[in-house]
């Protein structure tokens, strides 16, 4: 929605001006529409020849249409940032076992081409460049890239095993080493537990 009126000492008789904006800028008074056709009206009771407009009735017609375009995003895990042009906007929401996240919608934004970018820890960083058209949806699914990042080490009675840790059980602590390959160590083996990287903060 948005409000208008014909603003004080910016209608003459070489153009007449209309001007959007938000509701707060008027009082409250102030007419607020949806889009669609209009047609607004000025009427002079004084003579004012700097505006050459002698009094008379002063007509404009208008249409208020969306010309903003919208994003949907959707990330693959999900839980991951969206960040656009520049700036944060939140976290792609979604169950643990689903592939893929729930629709994170961006409204309203400029025609023309924009910066997305993507970021999860222990992925890869995505960035796209969606173009975006005027009052249409645009798409961008984005796959984030697994990278090992090791967040615990263990000092076992065979020797130092660093990982990522995937579960902490009461008999054994369960560790990725590389990517995709997970150790199982037995608790009675483990001579010391040391969280390193974010973990240890």
């Amino acid at each position: 929605q948005a409000a208008f009126e014909v603003t004080d000492g910016k209608l003459d008789g070489n153009a007449k001006y209309f001007e959007i904006h938000k509701k707060d800028w008027f009082s409250p008074e102030t007419q607020v529409v949806s889009l669609g056709d209009y047609a607004c009206e000025a009427n002079f009771s004084l003579n004012m020849p700097e505006w050459n407009l002698n009094s008379e009735a002063t007509r404009e017609e208008f249409r208020l249409s969306n010309v903003m375009g919208r994003l949907e995003v959707r990330t693959d895990p999900p839980g991951a940032t969206v960040v656009f042009d520049g700036k944060v906007l939140g976290t792609t929401k979604g169950s643990e076992s689903a592939a893929k996240s729930d629709v994170f919608a961006i409204e309203n934004i400029l025609e023309g081409e924009h910066v997305l970018i993507v970021r999860k820890d222990g992925y890869e960083e995505a960035s796209r460049k969606p173009k975006i058209r005027s009052a249409k949806t645009s798409q961008a699914n984005v796959r984030l890239k697994r990278i090992f990042v090791p967040d615990i080490e263990l000092e076992t009675v065979h020797g130092t095993v660093r990982g990522v840790l995937v579960e902490n059980q009461a008999d054994c602590v369960k560790v990725e080493v590389s990517l995709g390959i997970t150790r199982t160590i037995p608790r009675n083996e483990i001579r010391k537990y040391t969280p390193i990287g974010e973990r240890a903060k």
